[in-house]
Parts: structure tokens; C-alpha cells; sequence
């Protein structure tokens, strides 16, 4: 593995260039960006350098001008290493060691380089060792052998000319390796995700250094590391999280970062898969930073890349604390920049533009955590039964029927419980229901009565391929399957079953109307009953509300509220 050991800081310079595409401001932000990234590295930055241009120079990114006042810079200054803001082709690398007699980083480099030196799992290891031996691959012509005598600093060693094929090959074997390795790894966690149960899963999302792992320390009251550097967490960290009656997972993930390495997106596929596979995310932006919403766009590009842009969100500015503005006086008549922009005025924006739930927070000081939790708390769990009804007729949604109930006939286990809200609920905005009263349920009905388990198989086959998610026709399956004494399908119907009841149960919690279970039918809720131990002991009374007949159900001091819904969109 090529491996990233300590060291002492090394000087360096910065190169950037303004172009067509970049403006000066833009190419500043980016700067400052590369500096703290060369700082987290290990390096301190000496000068930077620029230059305006149309767009890069294909063999050399800058102008041979500005590559000799940077040659001469670096000789009179012993500088050790030039980094350049974008990444650079492999010839682009070759003639700049080869004219500026010096190490050369680009920006995807020194990205790989910190992780390199943050993994510290096995794992996360793995992946940060495939992104970089692809990267690496097609640099193996770069001209090392003057650069033979310096040892250690940021960046990756590369091989001698003469070793050049030999290494390739070595290389190629070794991705392939790490490739199998990773995959095995990935369907282990795949399982582990899977085990989890119907648990509710929230990840954080967000740009590096945002604070996310200081929110995870403070949500789950653990001791995840933070740091004020970019890149403080690579590894996935899962924490148990319970608010109000509510418990749920909740992941941290690595950041996200402007020009990220599309090595790093291929290799951290599990990680990302934590994000995929939430169900809320919590994208955690600093509000402190004047990048913010830049921030942001590059957060939601790298979500809408993965496939989970559709997520349902909570946007949470963090670092309030922090956050700072320069007050313009009464008798400035010159035009307002983002920097006069006060956290209030900012705090009115975001909550008339993000179409996300959004609070404003601390994570150090815990200002404003009252209603961030019940926020997360409200969004999980609330039905929106308008939203599924949209997302189920929308082909391009994540939450589409074909492709949620290929996934619950295929492998009822890998649905979360956003989905299989979505196929629960859903049933009240589709008209080919095999109703109770019809007379191929009743006559299912009879024939399991009867004894003749191969007759209810039959029937109960067709009656399932017409309404998939009927409890009723699910649960007469399962007992005809028990009685038969075949364990495969009832296993199978089982994780079906108990998905869409698991959907049910996470509706509410039965203390009050407005957090009471939702159920579909009658007959749905006698089901509740049963996996809720309710006896006959408890008595009922029924009263209308908007949508639905409340039913409350009570037994001396013990009352529970179960919603009937009939709703015609």
C-alpha cells in the first residue's frame, strides 16, 4: 500500500489559474481551499502563484512565462513542492517535473494523500489504496528519477523508468485484487445494513469540516473524532439515537469537498451506500464559511451523482456560534456584499428557499437542539399519504411502485421503512384491491377453513400476483405455507409481512391522535392489535377525524389511538 507516514511540515507553492470558467473570486475561494488542504496534508504555503488564461495550456496547465517565474521561486526558496488547484493529465505532470526540477502535486494528489494519512481502519484503507493505484496507473510515466534522493514528504513515490512496465503490471494486478477485496467487504456491511432490522436509518451529509462528527458526538453523546481539518473522518460511524420514543441510527460519513476525486466516489461505494440506503438525511452546512452555498451545490451534485438527491432531507446551518458579518453604517451608500449579510437576514432566506426543513444550530454550544430533534423527530415520523401518492405514479422517483414492488417480490429485506410506507400506503391510491368482500377472497377464505392447504396455495397465488401487499391474503399464505410445511415460502411471505406491519408500527406511537397508527383497513387493524398484545380486554371507541375513523382502544390507564384511514385523492 502506499502508505502516508508523519512527517514535518514542507514548504510549497500554490498554482492556480483564472479562466473563462473560474473568475478571479471563484479561483480565490478555491486557494484558500487548496491551502487548507496542503496544510492538512502536512505542508505550509509559501507563496501562490496565478495566472489568467483562456483555458489551461494542454502540456504544461500555465503559461512557459509563468512556469520559469515559478522555476526560479522555488530554486531561490528551497521549496519542496508546486501544487496545482486542478488535476493535471499525466504528460501535464511529466513536463512540469521535467521543467520545474521539483515535486509536482495536483489537487486530486494531495486529496488521496489525506486520506492515505486519516484511514485508519482496514477498510477504509482498502479504498483509499485502490483510488490511489488508479490514479497512479496512468502516471507511471512521469520522470521520477530526479527526484530519487528526496524521501517522505506529501504525495506518492512512484517507480524508476526502468521499472515502469513491470510496476504497471504489479499495479494492475493489484487493483484487481483490491477490487475482489472490496467487494467482499461491501456485501458484508451490505448484510450488516440489512440486519439492522426496520430501525430507522438517518445519515449526515455535508461538505468537509462542516461539523458533522461534532453533531454526532453531541446527538449520541459518543466520542467520535473531530477535528478543525479537512477530512477528519473517513471511516463510517453508526450510533444508536433515541428521540422522544423514537430510536434510530444514525451514520457519519466522510465529506464531501469541491473537485472530488472520481477515484474516491468509485472506491468508497460502501460509505456512500450508507447515504443511499437512509432513510433522512441531515445535510450539516457551516453557515460560518462565505462559501456556504457553494457548499451546498456541491454537496446536492455529489448526492444527485450517487442516486440520492430524492432522500427526504433536513437542511441543519451549523456553527451559528461562529458566524460573523460586517455591519454596514446608515450613511454607507455603497452596495451590500455577502459580507454585510447578517445571520437573521440569512436565517429568512434559507427558510423561504429550501423546499427541506431547515434550523439553524450549534453543535458546540447545542443552541437550538430542541428543535432540530423534533424536527428529525416530526419528519420520521409523520405519513405524508399526498407525497407517496406522487411518488408511486412517478416513473423517475426512487419511491416508484414497479420498482419498489420488484424489490419487495425479489428480496422483501432490503426495503427501508420509507419504502415500505410507500407500498403500504400506497394501496390507497390503487384500484385493483382484492377487497374482503369479494368472492375469490371469500372463497380463499373457505378453502383454507376447509383444510385444503394445496386449494388456498392455489387461490391465495393469484389473489397475491393481483394485490401483492394485502395483509389478509399475506396472512391466510402464511398459514397455508406453515401448514404444508414449506419453510422457504413462508419465510419469504414472512419478511413481506412483517415489512409492511413494521411500516404500520413506525406510523405513530398510539399515545394521542396526532401520533396515532395508521392502518388501512378494519381487518388491518385487528393485525395490529394482535402484534401490539391487545387483548379483548380493551375497549373501543370510535370517533371521526379528517381522513380517517379514530379508534381508542382502552384498558384501565393504558389508551391507544389507531387512525382507519379512507381517503379518495
Amino acid at each position: 500500500m502506499l502508505e502516508k507516514k508523519e512527517h514535518n511540515y514542507e514548504k510549497a507553492v500554490l498554482v492556480g489559474v483564472v479562466t473563462q470558467h473560474q473568475d478571479e473570486d471563484k479561483l480565490q475561494e478555491y486557494m484558500d481551499e487548496l491551502e487548507f488542504l496542503a496544510y492538512t496534508a502536512g505542508a505550509t504555503v509559501d507563496r501562490r502563484f496565478t495566472q489568467k488564461l483562456t483555458q489551461p495550456d494542454s502540456k504544461t496547465f500555465i503559461g512557459s512565462g509563468k512556469a520559469q517565474e515559478i522555476k526560479e521561486y522555488v530554486k531561490e526558496n528551497e521549496i519542496g513542492t508546486v501544487i496545482f488547484d486542478d488535476e493535471l493529465s499525466p504528460s501535464q505532470l511529466k513536463n512540469l517535473e521535467r521543467e520545474l526540477e521539483v515535486k509536482i502535486l495536483d489537487r486530486t494528489n494531495l486529496i488521496l494523500d489525506i486520506f492515505a494519512q486519516r484511514a485508519t481502519t482496514s477498510y477504509a484503507r482498502t479504498q483509499v489504496e485502490l483510488a490511489q493505484y488508479q490514479y497512479l496507473l496512468p502516471r507511471l510515466t512521469r520522470m521520477w528519477t530526479h527526484l530519487e534522493r528526496q524521501k517522505g514528504g506529501i504525495g506518492m513515490r512512484g517507480p524508476g523508468e526502468t521499472e515502469i512496465e513491470t510496476d504497471r503490471r504489479i499495479i494492475r494486478d493489484r487493483i484487481s485484487l483490491l477490487k475482489d477485496k472490496l467487494k467482499t467487504i461491501d456485501k458484508q456491511m451490505a448484510t450488516q445494513r440489512n440486519n439492522r432490522g426496520k430501525v430507522v436509518r438517518v445519515a449526515l451529509v455535508g461538505y468537509t469540516n462542516v461539523g458533522k462528527s461534532t453533531l454526532m458526538n453531541a446527538l449520541s453523546k459518543s466520542e467520535v473524532f473531530a477535528e478543525n481539518k479537512l477530512f477528519a473522518t473517513l471511516d463510517t460511524t453508526v450510533r444508536k439515537v433515541v428521540i422522544g420514543n423514537l430510536p434510530f441510527l444514525l451514520t457519519d460519513t466522510v465529506g464531501f469537498i469541491r473537485k472530488l476525486p472520481t477515484q474516491l466516489v468509485e472506491s468508497f461505494k460502501s460509505t456512500l451506500d450508507e447515504v443511499r440506503e437512509a432513510d433522512l438525511l441531515i445535510h450539516v452546512v457551516d453557515i460560518s464559511h462565505e462559501s456556504f452555498e457553494d457548499h451546498i451545490d456541491s454537496v446536492n451534485q455529489i448526492l444527485m451523482e450517487i442516486n440520492a438527491h430524492q432522500k427526504p432531507m433536513i437542511m441543519i446551518f451549523n456553527k451559528i456560534d461562529d458566524f460573523s458579518y460586517e455591519k454596514k453604517d446608515e450613511d454607507d451608500l455603497t452596495p451590500s456584499t455577502r459580507k454585510n449579510i447578517s445571520l437573521e437576514e440569512w436565517k429568512n432566506t434559507w427558510m423561504a428557499k429550501s423546499k427541506h426543513p431547515t434550523v439553524f444550530i450549534s453543535a458546540l454550544t447545542k443552541e437550538n437542539f430542541p428543535e432540530m430533534k423534533k424536527m428529525i423527530y416530526d419528519e420520521k415520523t409523520a405519513v405524508d399519504l399526498k407525497t407517496i401518492g406522487k411518488n408511486l405514479k412517478n416513473s423517475k422517483s426512487l419511491y416508484n411502485y414497479e420498482k419498489l414492488i420488484f424489490k419487495y417480490k425479489a428480496y422483501p429485506k432490503s426495503l427501508d421503512t420509507i419504502e415500505s410506507r410507500h407500498l403500504y400506503y400506497g394501496r390507497n391510491f390503487r384500484s385493483d384491491l382484492v377487497s374482503t368482500t369479494d368472492e375469490d377472497f371469500k372463497a380463499l377464505a373457505e378453502a383454507f377453513k376447509s383444510g385444503d392447504f394445496d386449494d388456498c396455495i392455489k387461490k391465495g397465488k393469484i389473489l397475491y400476483e393481483k394485490d401483492p401487499t394485502n395483509l389478509d391474503v399475506l396472512l391466510i399464505l402464511l398459514r397455508a405455507y406453515d401448514s404444508k410445511k414449506d419453510g422457504s415460502n413462508f419465510m419469504h411471505h414472512l419478511s413481506q409481512f412483517r415489512t409492511l406491519t413494521d411500516a404500520v408500527r413506525s406510523s405513530g406511537d398510539g399515545k394521542s391522535e396526532n401520533t396515532a397508527y395508521l392502518v388501512n383497513s378494519v381487518g388491518d387493524e385487528y393485525i395490529l392489535l394482535n402484534i401490539l398484545n391487545l387483548g379483548q380486554d380493551y375497549t373501543r371507541v370510535s370517533k371521526p377525524g379528517k381522513g380517517g375513523m379514530f379508534d381508542i382502544w382502552r384498558k384501565d390507564n393504558n389508551t391507544v389511538f389507531i387512525k382507519v384511514l379512507y381517503i379518495d385523492f
